[in-house]
């Protein structure tokens, strides 16, 4: 039997999935820790890729000779690998340090699995987890792309950025610098709660001498939580300000598209809350012509990293029925839905 791994990566938490040759998952992992390579150091990064490999095969059902299985190839498609040369060093390290684990790796963008995960064919790739990115993929492989860089200049429109707004929105208005017309007494209470903190200069230490980029990320889901219970109006326009910026993403890539219909991927924990992104996000995206049917990927990232791993090192395309990989949340066109 023939086995695949693929490994979907994020800044918060990895997934690893294990294939045969029909496409069939063999065994997977859904709460890994973050594999980002720019949040830790090269040797860090290999050994925790080798743990989650590791873990995941000891999943698989034991071979009657007692022996293991040697993985036909390894597809990796983490968030921080946008660069080609990096991710072809990674490799070379990878297979270096841990040879008798697999010698066929290959490493892209997030991006590059959440497509292959539902539609290999090409389309956008939007994500919107802890960070964001938007990544034009051509049929032909090529790609265009918007963002992914990173919390100190990008990351517009995700979990983090939501809550970096909200911390801003309250301090701002608490020092009288920027005050605004909305009640900030829940969102204030909900950051104090999740900081565990009783006044603002307490928030020096998670956002700089403590800083963890997951954790303040983290803040959203009651930022959500917050707008779908109770309506409050700071945390729907967060939200807002969060859909108009995603779709911003989105509008950059469309003059690049010649056809007159294309798939949106949706991937990421942000549009778990898309009935508080969606008026915002079209009302940006406006009038065209150009028909997007937005898809949420409902299965783990890591199937399309397999999928890209056994295509480009192995030379296998594994048949994978990407259908049941999403779902739609909306198609438009001409500023209004279409069904």
């Amino acid at each position: 039997m023939k086995v695949f791994a693929g490994i979907e990566g994020g800044a918060s938490f990895s997934k690893v999935a294990l294939l045969d040759e029909n496409g069939c998952i063999l065994s997977r992992l859904d709460a890994e820790p973050g594999s980002n390579i720019m949040l830790m150091s090269k040797q860090e990064w290999v050994d925790r890729i080798y743990q989650m490999v590791l873990k995941a095969t000891h999943q698989l059902p034991k071979r009657p000779n007692g022996e293991g299985y040697q993985l036909e190839s390894i597809g990796l498609c983490l968030s921080g690998c946008e660069n080609e040369e990096e991710n072809l060093e990674l490799c070379e390290l990878l297979k270096s340090k841990h040879p008798e684990l697999c010698q066929r790796y290959s490493i892209a963008s997030d991006t590059i699995g959440s497509m292959m995960t539902c539609n290999p064919d090409g389309g956008i790739v939007l994500i919107a987890g802890t960070g964001s990115n938007c990544l034009l993929i051509y049929s032909d492989g090529s790609q265009s792309r918007c963002g992914g860089w990173g919390h100190i200049i990008g990351d517009h429109g995700s979990a983090y950025s939501i809550s970096i707004r909200a911390i801003r929105y309250i301090i701002e208005h608490e020092e009288n610098y920027a005050p605004i017309e909305y009640d900030v007494s829940n969102v204030r209470e909900i950051v104090f709660d999740h900081f565990r903190i009783d006044n603002y200069f307490d928030l020096i230490k998670p956002l700089y001498q403590e800083f963890d980029k997951s954790y303040i990320a983290q803040l959203c889901a009651r930022i959500a939580k917050l707008a779908t219970e109770k309506n409050d109006p700071l945390a729907l326009k967060l939200f807002n300000e969060a859909g108009k910026a995603l779709a911003q993403h989105v509008k950059a890539l469309l003059p690049k598209i010649e056809q007159d219909e294309i798939s949106v991927i949706c991937v990421g924990s942000l549009f778990k809350s898309w009935s508080l992104l969606e008026n915002e996000f079209l009302n940006e995206i406006g009038h065209i012509q150009l028909k997007l049917n937005m898809l949420y990927c409902n299965a783990t990232s890591a199937i399309g990293a397999a999928y890209y791993g056994a295509k480009v090192m192995a030379k296998i395309k594994l048949p994978i029925d990407y259908e049941k990989n999403y779902q739609t949340l909306c198609s438009y066109r001409d500023g209004q839905k279409v069904y």
